[in-house]
């Protein structure tokens, strides 16, 4: 009996080229059964399979783009059976693969399309039918098969058969599948939990989910030690049942606020530990609809470290403000590029007030490019300290030896200035060669000065001689 082919064989048979799909080389590694040992489930069903149709060998073969390995077999002997795998040019079940129809065969040795496959001649199959493996995403990764050493009538059930077990071992195939990537993704999952294990251990901070009505949900265990009480005796009960009364509505107004506002709120606050009081700074963000995450930093030391720096800052104060001395305190001033560009006062004594006259306001804010630059010493408005009548510049006031002598007054100038070479105090006056007004008394005595001591004629004094 002849059973119709549901694929047109090939004409003349010519060496295979490499199956090399990609989409179905992937689901083919997917199985997790090429290279791997037998399986004993499979195992199972290629017995059945060879007991069901009446054959001597079942085999179940997948095929990838070098070999036909055999995943599991009944009745093969010989290095097919000691290798587990075929090359592809002795494979009957790569021609399936190929065409993705059934493979039906009665008689190799009498079809001039099979008599002289290695199969036939060297592994010696006379009848073979095979059906496709097909997995979910319609690859075919291989070939049930059964087969027999002397000619065979394969009939409709025969086919059919095959076929129902073909359909049972490829959802065996989907099922590997899908454990196997089960069981990458648990791996990933166990990796990604002992990370977080790891960095939840390394952290100091006290992770809570609480509800709208403050009821602790859960606890991470990240610092144990600093629970306001054990885990066991918080979950499940309210915020009023575990923290002191002064705390219990900050923490439940936080809460809520965040849950209406959609937004982390912070705050600080206070509990009162057997080791004495622990400062918490909290962040609180909206987890879901009802839900918060509470995260808490111990932040004790850094609260002592405050307190004591603004004691300190009282100590210096009072030091600064009760210090006789004149102090003031300078800022430094950079630019852009980290350079000193200058100094501006900052803050000043009440001696510093008191003595100056200075308004505070007046006092601070003055700005100096120069360390060695002096502070105001006057309040500003304020006049200047008065001069004689005959100050008119900045040069210190030198009187000529004529001018103090006993015969004339001290507070009057030289009346012959010509003769003076280093007076100073001279008024503005007429000059006594031309009558031309100097620019004051002391421009007029430097250029005599200047004419008197060109004759490079000089007293013992060092004063010129007339």
């Amino acid at each position: 009996m002849t059973v119709a082919l549901s694929f047109p064989l090939p004409t003349a048979l010519v060496p295979f080229a490499p199956l090399d799909d990609p989409a179905r080389l992937t689901a083919v590694a997917e199985t997790g059964l090429v290279g791997a040992p037998a399986d004993s489930a499979l195992q199972r069903l290629v017995q059945h399979t060879a007991r069901l149709i009446g054959v001597p060998t079942a085999i179940v073969g997948l095929i990838d783009e070098r070999r036909h390995f055999i995943a599991a077999e009944c009745g093969l002997s010989g290095w097919p059976a000691a290798t587990r795998a075929l090359p592809l040019t002795h494979s009957l079940c790569a021609h399936g693969v190929r065409a993705g129809a059934p493979l039906v065969i009665e008689d190799t040795r009498a079809d001039e399309r099979w008599a002289d496959h290695p199969a036939t001649t060297e592994l010696g199959v006379v009848a073979y039918c095979g059906v496709p493996l097909r997995v979910p995403g319609g690859q075919t990764v291989g070939m049930l098969c059964a087969s027999d050493g002397v000619p065979r009538a394969w009939t409709a059930e025969d086919v059919e058969l095959l076929s129902d077990l073909a359909a049972v071992v490829a959802a065996e195939l989907e099922l590997r599948s899908a454990n196997r990537a089960m069981a990458a993704r648990a791996a990933v999952l166990a990796e990604s939990e002992r990370d977080l294990r790891t960095m939840l251990g390394a952290m100091q901070d006290v992770v809570l989910v609480l509800d709208r009505d403050g009821t602790y949900r859960r606890i991470v265990p990240t610092a144990p030690d600093l629970l306001y009480r054990p885990t066991d005796d918080v979950i499940g009960r309210r915020v009023y049942d575990v923290l002191p009364a002064d705390t219990a509505p900050v923490v439940l107004a936080a809460v809520r606020d965040a849950l209406d506002t959609r937004c982390p709120v912070e705050l600080t606050y206070t509990l009162i530990a057997p080791v004495g009081p622990r400062h918490f700074a909290a962040t609180v963000s909206p987890l879901s609809d009802d839900a918060v995450l509470w995260v808490a930093r111990d932040v004790t030391t850094r609260a002592e470290a405050e307190s004591a720096r603004r004691a300190t800052e009282a100590r210096l104060a009072l030091i600064y403000n009760s210090a006789s001395d004149l102090m003031f305190l300078m800022a430094v001033e950079r630019d852009a590029a980290g350079a000193v560009g200058g100094y501006r006062c900052e803050s000043v004594n009440a001696t510093y007030l008191a003595v100056t006259g200075l308004r505070e306001d007046a006092a601070v804010g003055w700005k100096s490019s120069c360390p060695r630059t002096r502070a105001p010493t006057r309040a500003r408005g304020t006049a200047r300290r008065s001069r004689p009548a005959w100050y008119s510049g900045t040069t210190k006031r030198r009187t000529c030896r004529r001018a103090t002598s006993s015969s004339r007054p001290r507070s009057r100038p030289c009346a012959t200035p010509r003769a003076c070479a280093r007076i100073c105090s001279v008024p503005r006056a007429t000059s006594p060669r031309g009558g031309r007004r100097t620019r004051s008394g002391h421009a007029w005595a430097r250029s005599w000065r200047r004419r008197a001591t060109s004759s490079r004629s000089r007293s013992r004094t060092g004063r010129a001689r007339i």
